[in-house]
């Protein structure tokens, strides 16, 4: 991290000033982008922490557009500049671009924070950038069409091309500006401890605003507190899912008694609405690779109160070794480039290449088929992904159903919500499409073993 030439206490630092401290970590590499906002939330009142969380998302959605311009009022390249002071022109134009500040008071805070960073003439040629950004200008961009489409919505090139390819072109840039709005917070209410009317109550009793997604269970919050502290949450009243999180649970259609396996769980989301579908009765395996990430899994099972939930740590290549046809049910929640949640993640579309789309396929096929063999005669096996790549989806389950002719895709419809009907395609897959259901994207298939 780099610091200022004076010291200066975390009280007194500007939110301005810790964002581009943020944004210097980032690039770093060394802490995920969650770590980074959790650890800089923790150092700033309450009323200073949605300008920081705006301001530090909005900042890296935005990154390529917002390096064109600077490239193009500067007339220099980025590499040219002290780290520093390149993410304090990002944070500025992200301000006079996006966001309602008066602009001359973006262009003299920002200012005033470069004289802490750099020399005199750095800091007239901030000056100078900055005045010449809040007046406006026209600014052209490239003539090729892909890559114009790329600096004007702030997307990797070979993803443009290839959701033009994919969607055409006006669905590709609806897909785009999805990806640029901030995404809603989702609760999942615990209905083992509280009714949804009587969670709404509450929630709209203490001044947060709540909203049904059309999914049972499920609402929108609208609350500037970190998450930890909207009432409920300590008591388990509900967790965080995203809505479309919440669609293969429907397709497992789990059953008080039974005993499901969730093979790829961490963080726990669907592990614990598994777990309220049958009434805490029963035996559900969570395992997952990721030791880290499976604390959070009994973090949430103790917290939410799900005794039936048994957490183990491995791998699931090879689980089939040891346990074989004893599951009703098993759900794949598979790893991916998750192309379906770049709202959500707002880094993640500066972390994926075009190999990762060949990379984790064969693994996505491994894990579908260790599962299968763990499914009793007559049981469920459902596949999912928050990816919106052919070769992640259908493609694994083609290959799945060729190489396996003792399983079946059965229809998707019997066991969805109304809202999520529209997503089923005419070859019996749910895939949700944010540009098309207003939820972030997801796929899913429900596979039933032969008797």
């Amino acid at each position: 991290m780099v610091t200022p030439s004076k010291k200066t206490k975390d009280f007194r630092i500007d939110v301005r000033e810790m964002a581009m401290q943020a944004m210097l970590e980032w690039e770093a590499g060394k802490k995920s982008f969650g770590e980074i906002s959790q650890e800089s939330l923790k150092r700033l009142p309450e009323k200073n922490r949605p300008f920081f969380t705006e301001l530090f998302r909005g900042t890296l959605r935005y990154r390529l557009f917002l390096d064109y311009k600077i490239k193009k009022l500067a007339e220099r390249d980025l590499d040219e500049m002290p780290p520093p002071i390149v993410n304090l022109l990002r944070l500025a134009g992200y301000q006079l671009e996006f966001m309602t500040i008066p602009k001359p008071v973006t262009v003299d805070v920002t200012v005033n924070i470069a004289k802490k960073y750099t020399h005199a003439g750095t800091v007239g040629f901030v000056n100078g950038v900055l005045r010449h950004w809040a007046m406006d200008p026209e600014v052209p961009y490239p003539d090729d069409p892909m890559e114009f489409l790329s600096i004007r919505y702030s997307h990797p090139q070979w993803m443009v091309e290839r959701w033009v390819k994919q969607f055409g072109k006006e669905n590709a840039i609806r897909l785009f500006e999805w990806n640029n709005t901030p995404a809603l917070l989702t609760a999942r209410v615990n209905l083992s401890r509280i009714e949804e009317d009587d969670f709404a109550a509450l929630c709209k009793n203490l001044g947060i605003s709540v909203s049904s997604t059309g999914i049972p269970g499920a609402f929108t919050l609208e609350s500037a507190s970190s998450i930890e502290k909207i009432p409920g949450f300590q008591e388990g009243l509900f967790w965080i899912q995203g809505s479309s999180a919440l669609l293969p649970v429907f397709l497992l259609d789990p059953k008080p008694g039974e005993r499901i396996l969730d093979l790829c769980a961490a963080p726990g989301g669907k592990t614990c609405q598994i777990a309220e579908a049958m009434k805490n009765k029963g035996e559900i395996l969570a395992f997952d690779l990721d030791e880290d990430r499976m604390e959070r899994v009994e973090e949430n099972r103790r917290r939410l109160g799900f005794s039936s939930i048994r957490t183990m740590v491995g791998d699931g290549l090879s689980l089939s070794d040891f346990v074989s046809g004893v599951f009703d049910g098993v759900l794949v929640d598979a790893p991916c480039t998750g192309t379906g949640v770049f709202r959500k993640k707002v880094d993640a579309r500066w972390k994926k290449n075009p190999e990762d789309i060949e990379r984790f396929p064969p693994l996505q096929g491994g894990l579908l088929t260790n599962a299968g063999k763990m499914v009793k005669e007559g049981g469920r096996l459902v596949y999912a992904t928050c990816s919106l790549e052919p070769e992640e989806n259908e493609q694994v389950i083609e290959r799945f159903l060729r190489e396996n002719s003792n399983f079946i895709l059965e229809s998707p419809l019997p066991y969805l919500p109304s809202i999520a009907k529209s997503a089923v395609t005419k070859e019996g897959y749910l895939q949700v499409r944010p540009q098309d259901h207003e939820m972030d994207g997801f796929f899913s298939a429900r596979l039933i073993k032969k008797s």
